[in-house]
């Protein structure tokens, strides 16, 4: 049993951690560089600049979002739930807590 709750302690401890401020910092610190580059690199046709520097901002948006939510697993609409756990050999530790 002492086995079963230090590893429900750990896997508690492990979901409350985030990404650490300094990969935050880097994440959209980078971010932003990439797309100050694509500024400076410029196309013949503007048309054609602006959909660069837009794509590319797209795609740094969606891996900054997509950081953000693997660094919440257990909320949010994607989200790892329990039912596992209070299905099968588990569930009678969860019976009367609904």
């Amino acid at each position: 049993m002492n086995d079963i709750v230090g590893a429900r302690r750990e896997r508690l401890h492990e979901a409350s951690h985030e990404l650490p401020g300094t990969l935050q910092i880097l994440l959209v610190g980078g971010a932003f560089v990439i797309v100050g580059f694509l500024f400076l690199f410029g196309a013949q046709n503007p048309r054609a600049h602006m959909l660069m520097v837009v794509a590319v901002s797209s795609l740094l948006a969606f891996n900054l979002l997509l950081a953000l939510l693997l660094d919440h697993p257990f909320a949010g609409k994607v989200s790892v739930s329990n039912t596992p756990f209070r299905q099968g050999a588990l569930a009678h530790f969860f019976e009367g807590r609904d």
